[in-house]
């Protein structure tokens, strides 16, 4: 597959993912408008930048416990996107991931995760629960600026945050991590 080989195939509604295919390139659906299902097989490793950008038909995630990378702005715009779980085999969630996804209410990161991007959930307004486990080492910058996030646990073994909580005008309650020295 060929980086943006499917992009504004706007007729597009389900795909299924070979188990041969380890890494998705960039743009491969991009503003695929009506795709709504995408069926992922195990074997996958890397979700490319933009893959999924403005699939505002795609409700429904469920990643291959194979996954290790979800790139740059994959599943930006999505705006029908519900709910986020990882496997615990991903380790990274890139900047602007989630961004605009206007549906989300609930992320939850599998217990592999070591970073999450800048603006990963930027303006996702509906984003109220978010579980974060042990093993988390990075919070990049506006990583949750302008959700609708309520309440934060961040487990101690994150050790590098960036203002990531910006203008979350619904949050309550917020406990940062104990080795934390500055806050940033």
């Amino acid at each position: 597959v060929e980086n943006g080989a499917f992009s504004f195939c706007t007729g597009l509604k389900t795909v299924k993912l070979p188990s041969t295919l380890k890494n998705l390139p960039e743009n491969a659906f991009y503003q695929c408008l009506n795709l709504e299902r995408v069926e992922f097989s195990d074997g996958l490793l890397t979700i490319g930048d933009n893959a999924f950008y403005s699939c505002q038909a795609l409700n429904e995630l469920r990643f291959p416990d194979t996954l290790t990378e979800i790139g740059v702005g994959s599943f930006s715009c999505c705006t029908a996107l519900e709910s986020v779980v990882l496997p615990d085999s991903v380790e990274k969630i890139d900047n602007n991931s989630f961004e605009k996804c206007d549906a989300l209410t609930e992320f939850t990161a599998g217990k592999n995760l070591k970073s999450i991007g800048e603006n990963v959930f930027l303006s996702c307004k509906k984003l109220k629960k978010v579980t974060l486990n042990d093993g988390l080492v990075s919070v990049g910058n506006g990583a949750f600026y302008e959700s609708g996030i309520t309440e934060v646990v961040f487990p101690d073994t994150v050790t590098e945050m960036g203002g990531c909580l910006i203008s979350c005008e619904s949050l309550t309650s917020v406990k940062l991590p104990s080795g934390m020295t500055a806050i940033p």
